[in-house]
């Protein structure tokens, strides 16, 4: 896809460069580590799951008995950056809104000496859109508290400066919010040098909820 070419973009948060991270239209092999609830959730690509392309990802709580709470997780380890711009895209379809208690996509850098994490959640029931704040606990971002229908896709892209261990920007389905003053969560100490990114879906109901998620990219910036 020319969008998400090595050659770079100028996207809502910011022109990013030829520093190509991580793609996945989740067209090829699953290199996802899967974890949830119980043992028949759902974590697969499937063609009705696709915003571009052939596949698209489907994920589903547990199907059997399913509770308030029941989760299902996939994290994916990427190359840890040179530049200290980073920008993230991720598009999302959530199916029945009011089952979804909320809807989490992280990073975590583990640079061998700190861990430090950013991430943002969606709440439908509030509704709310929070960050993951130096604390480690969750902050609102009044701007960004819009409901989503079902069955739309929508789309959030976000930039952090892992130098000055802040965001930067956050941009979600046409609302841009400055956050280049607020720091992210320094988990703790780590020998490991990485980088990862997760996705969560979590029940707030006894039936089971189910989001789709297409062209995740990760790439470095320019300038932001």
């Amino acid at each position: 896809m020319r969008e998400f070419s090595p050659y770079g973009v100028l996207g809502p948060v910011g022109p990013y460069d030829k520093g190509l991270l991580l793609f996945d239209g989740f067209e090829g092999s699953d290199v996802w580590v899967k974890t949830g609830t119980g043992s028949d959730y759902v974590w697969e690509f499937a063609g009705g799951a696709a915003f571009t392309g052939a596949k698209g990802l489907q994920a589903k709580t547990k199907q059997t008995t399913p509770a308030d709470g029941d989760y299902v997780q996939g994290v994916r380890t990427f190359p840890f950056p040179y530049r200290r711009l980073i920008f993230t895209r991720v598009r999302f379809l959530l199916w029945t809104v009011s089952l979804v208690d909320h809807l989490m996509i992280r990073l975590d850098f583990y640079d061998g000496i700190k861990q430090r994490a950013c991430a943002y959640k969606y709440v439908p029931a509030t509704p709310a859109f929070q960050y993951l704040n130096t604390l480690g606990t969750w902050s609102s971002l009044a701007a960004l508290a819009m409901n989503f229908p079902q069955l739309v896709w929508q789309q959030v892209d976000f930039s952090i400066d892992l130098s000055l261990n802040q965001y930067s920007k956050v941009w979600l389905s046409g609302k841009l919010v400055d956050m280049s003053s607020v720091g992210y969560y320094e988990v703790g100490v780590t020998t490991e040098r990485k980088a990862t990114i997760t996705l969560y879906l979590e029940c707030a109901a006894s039936t089971y909820a189910a989001m789709w998620v297409d062209d995740i990219f990760i790439g470095e910036h320019v300038a932001i």
